[in-house]
C-alpha cells in the first residue's frame, strides 16, 4: 500500500538513522576531510565512509546529512569554512541541495560550533566533508554526522 500526503507527495516507507563520529580531537589544515571512524546506527545503513572521508551511499534511497562541529582555530586571523564535496572536489551549494558554514576575519571567538547540512540524490559519487582555513589550522572537537537515509513507496 502506498500512502500519499494530503498533497499527492509518497511518504517515508523506512529510515535509518545512523550517528557517524570522530572518537578523538583532530588537527586539520586546509582542504583536510574530516575522517569519520565510528558510527552506530538504527539499522542496517546503506552509507559506508573510507579511511580517506570518502563516503558512498546504496542507490535507490535518499540521504539527508547534517553535521555538527565544534573547532579550535590557531588564531583568530583566519577565515575558515566546512563544506560537502563531491568526488570531482566541487563544493556543494545550494543548487545541490548542500550549505557550507565558514567565518570570516575578526570574529574574535576562536572556538566555534557549527552546523551544515546536506541532501544527497546522486548516489552515483562519492562524498567528503573538508575544510578551508585562509591561514594556520583548526582543531576538531568531536564532530558527528547523523545521516537520515530514507525509501520512500513508489
Amino acid at each position: 500500500m502506498t500512502y500519499l500526503s494530503e498533497q499527492g507527495h509518497r511518504i517515508a516507507k523506512d529510515v535509518t538513522v545512523t550517528e557517524w563520529t570522530l572518537s578523538a580531537s583532530t588537527t586539520l589544515s586546509s582542504g583536510d576531510k574530516i575522517v569519520f571512524n565510528t558510527s552506530r546506527s538504527t539499522g542496517t545503513t546503506g552509507v559506508s565512509i573510507s579511511g580517506t572521508g570518502d563516503f558512498t551511499f546504496t542507490a535507490g534511497k535518499e540521504y539527508y546529512l547534517l553535521m555538527s562541529v565544534d573547532v579550535s582555530r590557531s588564531n583568530n586571523l583566519a577565515n575558515f569554512s566546512f563544506g560537502y564535496y563531491n568526488q570531482a572536489g566541487t563544493l556543494l551549494g545550494a543548487a545541490d541541495g548542500a550549505s557550507e558554514s565558514s567565518w570570516g576575519v575578526g570574529l574574535s571567538a576562536n572556538n566555534i560550533s557549527s552546523t551544515l547540512q546536506a541532501v544527497i540524490t546522486d548516489t552515483t559519487q562519492t562524498y567528503s566533508i573538508r575544510c578551508t582555513v585562509s591561514t594556520g589550522t583548526l582543531t576538531t572537537e568531536t564532530p558527528s554526522l547523523i545521516v537520515y537515509e530514507v525509501t520512500r513507496n513508489v
